[in-house]
C-alpha cells in the first residue's frame, strides 16, 4: 500500500501540535476510510480525551489555587494564630500562620527554626499546668487551656490555646494541630467585673450594717417611747383626749417599729445574711395566735376574719415558725389594711408533696373582699418598694411587705402566688415545705401547759455561783464581738444574735449555751445586763 506523503505530513504536524500543548489539534479523516484514516481517527479520539482532561486539571487548579489565595487572607487577617508541632516535647513548631507577626510580633521562623521558643515564652507560674495539661491532650485527643505568655515586646499576654491531636494508623501520637487566641482584653474585662462585684458586694455589706445600726439606734429610743406611753395610758389622772393623743404616739411608733423590722429584714435578705431556723411548732396554735392579734384591728373595721385549718391536718410540723408567722402577719395586715366591707379569711393545710413519701408542704391561703388588684399591677406587686395605685393613694406602706413576703417563702424554699380580679378581692397562696414534727419534739417552751414556766427559766438571772463566772467569760471576749452582740441584743435580733453565738462558742461554750438561752427566752435585757456587767469587769 503506498501512503500519500502530503496527508502523512499533515498527520506529524498534528502531532507535533498535541506535544507542545496544543490539544485542539485535529488530523482529517478522508472517505477512503484508509491505515492513515485509522491512526489519524485514533490520534483525534485521544486529543480529545487529553483536552477534556487538560481542562478539568486547569479547572481543579484554579480552584486549588482560589482556596489556597482565600485560606492564605483568613490566616492573615484573623484574631486567631493557626499552627501546628511535633507531638512529644519541647513540641517543635512545623507550621505557623503568617498572622503571628501581627499577632505577637514575632516572625514565624522564630517558632519553625527554634524548637524550644515557645514553650521557653510561657509565664514561669503558668508553666507546670500548661505541660500538665498537654497529658489530658494525649489522654482525650483534645484540651484547652488558658495561660500567659511572653510577647515581643517583653509583655505578658493572655492567650487561650484550643488543641486537637491527630494519630496515625496505628494509633501513635503524629502531630498536634492548635489555635492561639489573644484574650488578654476579656481576662481584664473579668478583672474589672470581680473587682466591681467585690466592690457592690462591700457596698452592700457596708449599705446593710448602716441600716442595722441606723433601725437599732432609733429602735431603742422607740421602745423607751412606746414603755412610757404605756404608762402614761395606766395614769387614771389622763384625760379621755390625752389617752386619744398617747394612743395615736403608740400607734405611730409601733407603725415605726414594724416599718425599720421590714427595712431590716431586707437588707439581711439582700446580703444573703437571712438564716432558716427550724424547729417544731404547734401548727393551730400558732394560728390562734395570729387570729388574736388581727381580730380586734378586723373587727373594728366591721370585717369579718376567718382563721381556719383544714380537717385533719397534722398539729405538729417542722418549720421555721418565726418566718412562716412574718409571712402571715404581713399577707393579713395588707387584707385587713385595704378590705373596707366584707371579711378576711385565712385557711391552712398540709398536705403530702411531690417525690418522697414523707414530703409535706404547708399550704396556706388568704383571701379578702377588698378592690382587687389590675392586671397591670400583678407582675410588679412584689418588687421592692412598689405599690399598688389604690396603696399609693391610701398613703400607707412602703411597698416592703410582700416583696418581703416573697423573699421569706423562696428562703424557705417555698413560693408565694396571687389570684386577683380588680373589684372582686384577691387570694394570695403560700406553699412552703415542712416535716411533720411531734409534741416531744417541741421546744419546751412551746409545750403546752409548760409556758409560764419555761418562760420564767428563759429569762431568769444565771444562779448568783455562775454570774462572776460568766461575766469573767464575757470580759476574756474580743471587743467587737461584744459589741456586735449588744447590738443584735438592742435590736431584738434572735437571728444575729444566735449567729454570733457561734463564735462565742470558740471561747467559752459554756456562755454560749447561756446566751442562747437567754436570747431564745426573749429575755433580751437580761442579755444586756450580763454583757455589760462583764464590760464593767474587764
Amino acid at each position: 500500500m503506498t501512503l500519500d506523503q502530503g496527508r502523512l505530513d499533515r498527520l506529524l504536524t498534528v502531532l507535533e501540535t498535541l506535544a507542545g500543548g496544543d490539544f485542539s489539534a485535529r488530523f482529517g479523516v478522508s472517505s477512503a476510510l484508509d491505515d492513515l484514516d485509522a491512526l489519524g481517527y485514533g490520534v483525534n479520539v485521544l486529543a480529545e480525551e487529553v483536552e477534556v482532561a487538560n481542562a478539568e486539571r486547569q479547572e481543579a487548579q484554579r480552584r486549588t489555587q482560589m482556596s489556597e489565595q482565600r485560606l492564605a487572607h483568613i490566616l492573615a487577617t484573623s484574631p486567631t494564630t493557626v499552627y501546628s508541632c511535633g507531638a512529644t516535647a519541647p513540641y517543635p513548631a512545623t507550621f505557623i500562620s503568617s498572622n503571628v507577626r501581627e499577632q505577637l510580633g514575632f516572625d514565624p521562623s522564630s517558632f519553625l527554626d527554634d524548637p524550644g521558643f515557645w514553650a521557653s515564652r510561657i509565664h514561669p507560674e503558668d508553666a507546670p499546668r500548661v505541660f500538665a495539661g498537654l497529658g489530658e491532650l494525649l489522654e482525650r485527643g483534645c484540651h484547652a487551656h488558658e495561660y500567659r505568655w511572653q510577647v515581643a515586646d517583653g509583655s505578658w499576654r493572655w492567650m487561650l490555646d484550643q488543641l486537637v491531636l491527630t494519630r496515625d494508623g496505628e494509633g501513635n501520637p503524629v502531630e498536634i494541630i492548635g489555635s492561639w487566641t489573644d484574650i488578654t482584653h476579656r481576662k481584664s474585662t473579668e478583672e474589672e467585673l470581680l473587682r466591681a462585684k467585690e466592690a457592690a458586694e462591700a457596698a452592700s455589706r457596708a449599705k446593710t450594717a448602716f441600716l442595722a445600726s441606723m433601725t437599732h439606734e432609733i429602735r431603742t429610743p422607740m421602745n423607751v417611747i412606746l414603755g412610757f406611753a404605756q404608762l402614761l395610758l395606766r395614769d387614771r389622772t389622763c384625760t379621755a383626749e390625752q389617752k386619744q393623743q398617747v394612743e395615736a404616739i403608740m400607734g405611730n411608733g409601733e407603725r415605726l417599729l414594724e416599718l425599720l423590722t421590714d427595712v431590716l429584714d431586707y437588707a439581711k435578705l439582700e446580703a444573703e445574711r437571712a438564716l432558716i431556723h427550724e424547729s417544731t411548732f404547734d401548727l393551730p396554735r400558732m394560728l390562734a395566735d395570729i387570729e388574736a392579734m388581727f381580730r380586734p384591728r378586723a373587727e373594728g373595721k366591721g370585717l369579718r376574719l376567718v382563721v381556719e385549718h383544714a380537717a385533719g391536718t397534722r398539729r405538729f410540723v417542722v418549720g421555721d415558725e418565726t418566718r412562716l408567722r412574718r409571712i402571715l402577719q404581713l399577707l393579713l395586715s395588707n387584707a385587713v389594711k385595704f378590705t373596707q366591707h366584707g371579711g378576711v379569711a385565712l385557711r391552712a393545710a398540709v398536705a403530702s408533696g411531690p417525690g418522697e413519701a414523707a414530703a409535706l408542704r404547708l399550704v396556706v391561703e388568704v383571701e379578702d373582699t377588698g378592690p382587687g388588684i389590675a392586671p397591670e399591677e400583678i407582675g410588679s406587686l412584689f418588687q421592692i418598694f412598689e405599690q399598688t395605685e389604690r396603696g399609693r393613694r391610701a398613703g400607707s406602706g412602703t411597698g416592703l411587705g410582700l416583696a418581703l413576703s416573697r423573699r421569706f417563702a423562696e428562703l424557705l424554699g417555698g413560693k408565694l402566688d396571687v389570684i386577683s380580679q380588680e373589684g372582686k378581692g384577691g387570694v394570695f397562696r403560700l406553699e412552703i415545705p415542712v416535716r411533720e414534727g411531734t409534741a416531744d419534739s417541741l421546744p419546751p417552751r412551746s409545750r403546752p401547759g409548760e409556758v409560764l414556766e419555761e418562760a420564767r427559766a428563759a429569762t431568769a438571772l444565771p444562779p448568783p455561783s455562775r454570774g462572776p463566772e460568766l461575766r469573767a467569760q464575757v470580759a476574756t471576749l474580743p471587743a467587737e464581738l461584744v459589741t456586735n452582740l449588744r447590738q443584735a441584743t438592742l435590736a431584738a435580733d434572735p437571728d444575729r444574735i444566735l449567729e454570733l453565738c457561734e463564735q462565742v462558742d470558740a471561747h467559752s461554750p459554756e456562755l454560749a449555751q447561756e446566751l442562747r438561752r437567754l436570747a431564745e427566752g426573749f429575755a433580751y435585757q437580761k442579755l444586756i445586763a450580763l454583757l455589760e456587767s462583764g464590760r464593767k469587769t474587764s
